[in-house]
């Protein structure tokens, strides 16, 4: 390879660089050496993806969770470059949507957060969080499931029937 000039300062190192064979030749075999052993010791991690796990659950306020905000966390993925969106009726959202940067894990893995507030919500609405990332053929999808027994209506239901007596 030849010395390439970034500025016009460098122009001049660069042709008095590429005039001496003797030191392409060595800068050649010195990044060879320093960037072939350190290629073989960091391969094996940075170049190992892994599969990116994804959980959806409303956050919770006390012991109650709060329906109107969902969080999907999106976690134990290499490398870090991932798309992560949230679906509501099979339309994408954006504008009631928080997300944090893409977190180191400390294991060469990262992890991401991203919320939907989602306001008053109707019986039939459906939530689904959405993941792209290299690792994946086809993109992961994570629908929102209430748990069963602590919804809005068996709340209020429970509620009423404390009011009136029964």
């Amino acid at each position: 390879g030849l010395f390439v000039a970034d500025t016009l300062l460098g122009e001049r190192s660069a042709a008095l660089f590429n005039a001496q064979p003797d030191v392409l030749e060595k800068n050649r075999a010195a990044a060879e050496m320093l960037c072939g052993h350190n290629y073989g010791i960091l391969a094996p991690v940075t170049l190992k993806m892994r599969e990116p796990g994804v959980r959806v659950s409303a956050l919770q306020s006390g012991s109650v969770p709060q329906s109107d905000r969902l969080a999907c966390s999106v976690s134990g993925f290499y490398p870090p470059e991932i798309e992560v969106k949230w679906f509501h009726n099979g339309k994408e959202q954006w504008e009631r949507v928080v997300s944090t940067d893409e977190v180191r894990n400390g294991d060469w893995t990262y992890q991401v957060l991203l919320l939907l507030d989602t306001g008053p919500q109707r019986r039939g609405d459906t939530y689904v969080c959405h993941v792209e990332h290299a690792s994946l053929l086809h993109p992961k999808t994570q629908p929102w499931e209430p748990p069963v027994g602590t919804g809005r209506s068996e709340l209020l239901v429970g509620v009423g029937g404390l009011v009136v007596g029964f």
